[in-house]
């Protein structure tokens, strides 16, 4: 279970430009990960904080959603130039961090964001 989990989690790449990180499309995708059939129409930027993380707060609007997935979001990555100067030199504290979200939150009784799609945009070690 624990090795099907990482292998599935390795072929997660979010992107790292904003453009292509808040589209509707992209969002579906990410979102059917967890939701399947999810199909996001429209998307509006409710907050935005730029630092090393950009935080991006949406509000979506699906074609079709599962009962019970929300419309308010929030993504935190590396975009930009953060993501072309951090992630070629310094991806290891970034990669821990969205590796322990990934793979050993699930594990443990944790009180953690729910995510649908999340992993290292460098290349992760091999399981």
């Amino acid at each position: 279970m624990i090795e099907e989990h990482r292998r599935r989690v390795a072929r997660q790449v979010a992107p790292t430009v904003e453009e292509a990180i808040v589209d509707a499309d992209w969002l579906g995708e990410a979102l059917s990960v967890r939701y399947p059939g999810t199909r996001v129409r429209g998307v509006t930027t409710v907050s935005h904080q730029v630092n090393t993380w950009t935080k991006i707060r949406l509000k979506l609007e699906y074609d079709s959603a599962p009962e019970g997935l929300t419309d308010a979001i929030c993504i935190k990555a590396l975009l930009g130039e953060f993501a072309r100067q951090f992630l070629g030199q310094t991806a290891v504290n970034q990669t821990i961090e969205a590796r322990f979200y990934s793979e050993c939150a699930p594990l443990l009784s944790l009180n953690v964001p729910e995510r649908s799609r999340l992993a290292p945009a460098a290349p992760a070690r091999p399981p």
